[in-house]
């Protein structure tokens, strides 16, 4: 099958996306691993990336105008939000909201836009009817077709954005890769993948800052099972999170030296050393700002922050020492933690890193 060309009435829409993003976020950064500014992906080609929270999705308008091939794309949305009265439900609103809200719904422009940008709806078997289908033996059956109807849209012309988690990864690292990301690279002939890291900063501004590490694009492995073609994508993916202020601030905040107490100074003088290594390996995706002559002041207007918010206490010589409140592990989920403990969500994000870190921060 031909890919599908993109239209001007879908490069309009990608754009309408890209700028509700622009509310949403404070800004976006991205990073290649060659001086090649692009992606490639040729039909067919998955586009493989982490699952953190809702404005990942239409953090995919500013994917599209990298990709070399104009073509139309697919990607997995909730069935239920194509069906009647959807934001009514998912939301719950009071009195004039409520009335707003159903007018859009009656209107169905949000299912007419999503399915005519490539939205295939997929019921949320684990969350919605688990238990029902379980008994009934039908549970795996359900999320193998789930998968199918995604590898459909390739075959009929469309590359696919793919969330190969399946689900938030809100803790800050990756969850496991799902199964049906095999399903589908094994009914396309031909596929080939590139992927991309989505790694958001909730710390340095008011609204998150994005950054997206890109990587290579490659082959589907011939004679790759499941499990081997999961742990190569959560590899290349967990590998591929961006340095960022507020990821590296947080890592430095966990280590004995902030524990057992340290002089502000000293500190901001072993992340410099410290940057320097990381810097000098030559292995990591590195936000522009920590290598910027701001560095200082950054990590002064970090500790500050930690500080008021009560998760570090500074004496007046000058000593930041931790806080039970920084130690703090017990958690609902890993949005409860980016809320109650934010430093050590973005720590998490480290954590594919955490080895080759540790050896780095000793040598310092």
């Amino acid at each position: 099958m031909q890919p599908i060309q993109q239209t001007l009435t879908y490069r309009f829409l990608i754009k309408i996306v890209y700028y509700t993003s622009k509310l949403l976020l404070h800004s976006v950064h991205t990073y290649f691993r060659t001086e090649k500014q692009s992606v490639n992906a040729p039909h067919p080609t998955v586009l493989l990336a982490n699952h953190v929270l809702e404005q990942d999705i239409v953090a995919l308008a500013h994917v599209y105008p990298l990709i070399e091939q104009k073509t139309k794309y697919c990607f997995a949305m909730r069935q239920d939000i194509v069906e009647p009265n959807f934001l009514v439900k998912e939301f719950e609103p009071k009195g004039f909201v409520k009335f707003i809200l159903w007018l859009i719904d009656k209107s169905q422009i949000i299912k007419v836009l999503l399915i005519y940008m490539g939205g295939i709806g997929v019921k949320r078997a684990f969350r919605d009817d688990a238990r029902k289908l379980l008994k009934q033996g039908e549970l795996r059956d359900l999320v193998d077709s789930q998968w199918d109807k995604l590898a459909d849209g390739v075959l009929n012309g469309r590359n696919l954005f793919l969330f190969p988690e399946g689900k938030f990864s809100e803790s800050g690292h990756l969850d496991p890769i799902k199964r049906g990301t095999y399903l589908i690279f094994k009914r396309i002939p031909n596929v080939s993948y590139n992927y991309f890291n989505f790694t958001y900063d909730f710390i340095s501004k008011s609204k998150p800052v994005l950054h997206i590490g890109f990587g290579d694009y490659s082959k589907f492995p011939e004679h790759a099972d499941e499990y081997q073609l999961a742990a190569d994508i959560k590899t290349k993916l967990g590998n591929n999170y961006v340095l960022t202020q507020g990821n590296l601030f947080s890592y430095l905040l966990f280590k004995d030296d902030v524990k057992n107490g340290i002089a502000e100074k000293t500190l901001s003088q072993k992340l410099d050393k410290f940057l320097e290594k990381i810097n000098a390996s030559g292995k990591y995706l590195i936000a522009k700002e920590l290598l910027s002559e701001h560095l200082f002041s950054l990590f002064d207007e970090f500790l500050t922050k930690a500080i008021k918010s009560g998760f570090l206490k500074k004496d007046t010589n000058g000593i930041i020492t931790a806080t039970e409140k920084l130690a703090a592990t017990n958690f609902r989920n890993g949005k409860d933690m980016r809320r109650r403990n934010t430093y050590l969500y973005h720590c998490n994000q480290l954590k594919y890193y955490f080895s080759d870190l540790e050896k780095l921060y000793a040598e310092v």
